[in-house]
């Protein structure tokens, strides 16, 4: 089976471009996510044909799970996309609804991830005497504003704890840090993965909160993570997400035990 490895800022990703999900379904995702016994990933991107569209978009987590949403994930796959078609934009089918990836000039890809659908705020300190946002964008996302890397810190070594006491089916957690109006530090424990050195939908939940609760209309807000950067801006069709991705290496026939 041929696998391509993609990461964008270090959030790295397995791509299978299959014809069937039935391919998959005696694949071992925990062994093949693991970084010792198997490639490594944080998700597995898994394209099926369709008609409407150039491809169906399936995510799974390193712990086997399926993920609702992927910024990152859409931005690779429009990267892989748009250089197989050789085009400039490519549409895809995820969760039922149709993305399109632009790519730009200088390789780097442009994704609308889509609306904030729900939206409202922690009454009560949860976590170190801080608040948190919750944004869905088909993934639901915990935001913390904290002051200072303390926190950031903290996060890799209490999210788990934190992620089951704030939701029983899981969420993103992420702490941010405003380093200026439209520059901001941001640091996330992933459902079903845990700490990732980056989250496109973190990134595009973050930008929306910080404008929606602080009374801000910064356009666009620059997410620095641990690899990289990504830009995020807030439109009226939707929340545009901009990265570079790379790939790391091809691969084929590998077999999981």
């Amino acid at each position: 089976m041929e696998f391509i490895k993609i990461h964008v800022n270090g959030n790295d990703f397995v791509v299978l471009d299959i014809e069937n999900i039935d391919l998959i379904r005696n694949l071992n995702i925990k062994l093949l996510a693991d970084r010792h016994l198997g490639i490594g990933f944080d998700q597995l991107l898994v394209l099926l044909p369709i008609i409407n569209g150039d491809r169906k978009l399936v995510i799974y987590n390193q712990d086997g799970s399926e993920a609702r949403n992927c910024g990152n994930g859409l931005i690779a796959i429009g990267f892989i996309l748009c250089n197989k078609l050789n085009k400039q934009y490519c549409q895809i089918e995820l969760g039922g609804q149709i993305k399109q990836c632009n790519i730009n000039d200088d390789h780097s890809v442009t994704v609308n991830i889509g609306y904030a659908k729900e939206i409202f705020y922690q009454t009560v300190d949860l976590w170190h005497g801080i608040r948190p946002f919750y944004i869905d964008l088909m993934n639901k996302h915990a935001i913390f504003f904290a002051k200072d890397d303390f926190n950031l810190e903290l996060l890799a070594i209490e999210g788990e704890v934190l992620e089951k006491k704030i939701h029983p089916d899981g969420i993103n957690i992420s702490v941010a840090i405003v380093e200026s109006e439209n520059n901001i530090k941001l640091k996330t424990w992933e459902r079903g993965v845990g700490i990732t050195c980056a989250c496109g939908s973190a990134c595009a939940a973050t930008a929306y909160a910080y404008n929606a609760y602080h009374s801000k209309n910064n356009n666009p807000i620059i997410i620095k993570q641990i690899y990289g950067k990504t830009k995020v801006e807030l439109t009226k069709s939707g929340i545009l997400i901009t990265s570079k991705p790379t790939v790391v290496f091809y691969g084929s026939k590998y077999q999981s035990q």
